[in-house]
């Protein structure tokens, strides 16, 4: 979870100084989860995920749905600094897990299908038992486990001795 600070710079002035003080009016809790990304798809009607850039409409409009706290301003929105923006960008893009996979693991196809909720939901129908909340992981932690399991779950093949001396070498 994210959360930001809104506010308000505020003029102090002390005799001949002057300082900014920032106040802040109210905390937003975001979530970049499959819950968010469930609500984003359902109002605009195509993958958020994409290589394509959105467009700030589309970007403000993932934040709304990415707010978990109860009954927010109506004019948060209005309130978001730069600042705000790129924290919410660095959330969205953070690996969020400690877990890394080896090069082997990650050469996969590159697939065309676009990725949406209703492909993840699929993809977890496969495990068999998903752990409380996993809606309201950060996306990229929800990826980790679906790829850890399809890793853990295929049948081990042989590795060919070249490939297995270039590892160890490496």
């Amino acid at each position: 979870m994210l959360k930001l600070e809104i506010g308000r710079d505020v003029v102090v002035e002390e005799g001949r100084e002057v300082r900014f003080d920032f106040e802040v009016e109210f905390v937003l809790e975001l979530e970049h989860s499959l819950a968010t990304l469930s609500k984003w798809e359902e109002i605009w009607e195509k993958p958020f995920i994409t290589k394509e850039p959105h467009s700030a409409e589309e970007m403000i409009s993932y934040i709304e749905c990415m707010v978990i706290a109860p009954d927010p301003p109506a004019d948060f929105v209005l309130k978001l600094t730069q600042a705000n923006v790129d924290a919410v960008d660095k959330y969205i893009n953070r690996k969020s897990t400690a877990t890394w996979f080896s090069e082997s693991q990650t050469q996969a196809k590159a697939s065309t299908e676009k990725i949406t909720a209703e492909l993840v939901y699929y993809w977890l129908s496969n495990i068999p038992s998903m752990p409380p909340g996993f809606e309201h992981w950060h996306l990229n932690k929800l990826f980790t486990f679906i790829k850890i399991h399809d890793v853990k779950s295929q049948k081990p093949t042989r590795q060919n001795p070249v490939e297995a001396a270039a590892q160890r070498r490496a």
